[in-house]
């Protein structure tokens, strides 16, 4: 946008488009334009579709995310939750020694600090142990910034405490005013969740408890001690508009949907997803980009992603939906080509990660049974290896369209081109919202 000398009243007219600059900027959502995930492999999300990236330095068998700058696309940084490397895939300084672990199955997320241009905070939640042990993984944040000698990112502030003994997941949406973000994990016993709301008024550190929301695991000695674990490890996703929160666990052969208050932090009205044989265990979950759809991967060698429908929220409605949208993995050999991670991904297609060098891709993920267009092996990682790894993001930050679920959030408009504009002539303005004002003023 240029703005010239003929037009009349210029310090008002400049301050009110530098508004609608900064959220036209907001919603450019391009935090996930970057994947760095499993045996050193990588995606970059460019108009063209996806391409291989083989500079990564990150080896995590699970656990792993990364974010971009929002408005370029460049890459700052990724982490397994045990190290930060940054955009140069070198460690940051005191990047090193987190408390997280790249064997934690969706256990950490890196997000801007609201009210701070150059500040992160990066949420991790370590693995849990095959063996039977009280020690459980623990959930901490450590804040990246920027030196104050040559302005190179640092981690500032690492592994400061926050709960204990939950489970290997992780999951964040941002506030409805689009101004914060919920965090969000799960207890790894109980049917416990911690949630806290990280905006310009509340710190990081203070979570509220939400107790004997759904599923309970029996404590009657059916269970053995060393399989606490398989209750930690899985997927928690909330929806991209914000409205639904799934989780999964390996261990269990059922899913869990409950209904999000994006204003309050509330979750409730859980439902439990039951389906028909071959049963196996839940690994990840992700929801389609209009949060229409629910998309699950089992550890089963036929019909390994599911899809459900959510139009109506209702337990019969929702399982009477169930539908396989693969058939038998091309590479399965019982533990290779057994589908794990799943993620949505910039371009509005779902990526799946098993084992081996390929991922497979649902290409039409807000289309109904096999119009969603599941296609096997659709991305070569040029001889790295998922290894069942992929990386997790703020979930509305790949909504769509890019403000679903932000009701509270300011309007904003995006300009078509640049434009000189002068006294008498008119600039088209792009309502981004979905809340339809009947007028506008400034």
């Amino acid at each position: 946008m240029e703005i010239i000398n003929c037009i009349t009243r210029t310090r008002c007219l400049t301050a009110v488009l530098l508004t609608l600059l900064t959220y036209s900027n907001a919603s450019a959502q391009l935090q996930t334009k970057n994947w760095y995930f499993g045996n050193y492999a990588g995606l970059v999300f460019e108009e063209g579709g996806p391409r291989a990236d083989t500079n990564g330095a990150l080896f995590s068998g699970e656990n792993c995310t990364a974010y971009s700058d929002p408005c370029t696309g460049e890459l700052l940084f990724y982490s397994n939750g045990e190290s930060i490397w940054g955009a140069d895939h070198e460690f940051i300084e005191n990047g090193q020694g987190l408390l997280g672990s790249g064997t934690s199955s969706q256990g950490v997320l890196i997000f801007p600090a609201p009210g701070h241009d150059e500040r992160f905070y990066c949420f991790a939640s370590g693995g849990s142990s095959f063996e039977p042990s009280t020690e459980y993984p623990n959930l901490s944040v450590s804040i990246i910034d920027r030196n104050g000698q040559d302005g190179d990112w640092r981690v500032w502030i690492k592994n400061k405490h926050l709960i204990d003994s939950t489970g290997e997941v992780v999951a964040a949406t941002q506030t409805c005013d689009g101004e914060g973000y919920w965090v969000a994990t799960h207890h790894i016993r109980l049917n416990t969740f911690y949630i806290s709301k990280i905006d310009f008024n509340n710190n990081y550190t203070s979570f509220d408890t939400i107790r004997n929301m759904g599923y309970q695991p029996p404590h009657n000695g059916s269970i053995h001690p060393s399989a606490h674990w398989f209750f930690s490890v899985g997927g928690m996703k909330f929806s991209p508009d914000g409205r639904l929160l799934c989780l999964v666990s390996e261990r269990r052969d059922f899913a869990e949907l409950f209904q999000f208050d994006n204003s309050t932090g509330q979750i409730s009205n859980p439902i439990k997803l039951e389906f028909p044989p071959p049963v196996g265990g839940l690994y990840g979950c992700e929801f389609s980009p209009d949060s229409r759809f629910l998309y699950l991967t089992r550890v089963d060698k036929n019909e390994n992603v599911i899809q459900f429908d959510l139009a109506k929220y209702d337990k019969g409605s929702i399982e009477s939906s169930y539908v396989a949208v693969n058939g038998e993995s091309s590479s399965w050999d019982g533990f290779v080509g057994r589908p794990q991670s799943i993620q949505l991904a910039l371009d509005g297609k779902i990526y799946i990660g098993d084992l081996n060098s390929l991922l497979d891709r649902i290409n039409s993920p807000n289309a109904k049974g096999s119009g969603c267009e599941f296609q096997d092996s659709a991305i070569d990682l040029k001889g790295k290896r998922s290894i069942g790894s992929l990386p997790a993001f703020v979930s509305s930050w790949l909504a769509q369209p890019p403000d679903a679920g932000l009701e509270c959030a300011k309007p904003h408009v995006k300009f078509e081109a640049d434009t000189i504009l002068c006294a008498g002539e008119y600039l088209k303005l792009n309502d981004l919202t979905r809340r339809n004002p009947a007028d506008w003023s400034w």
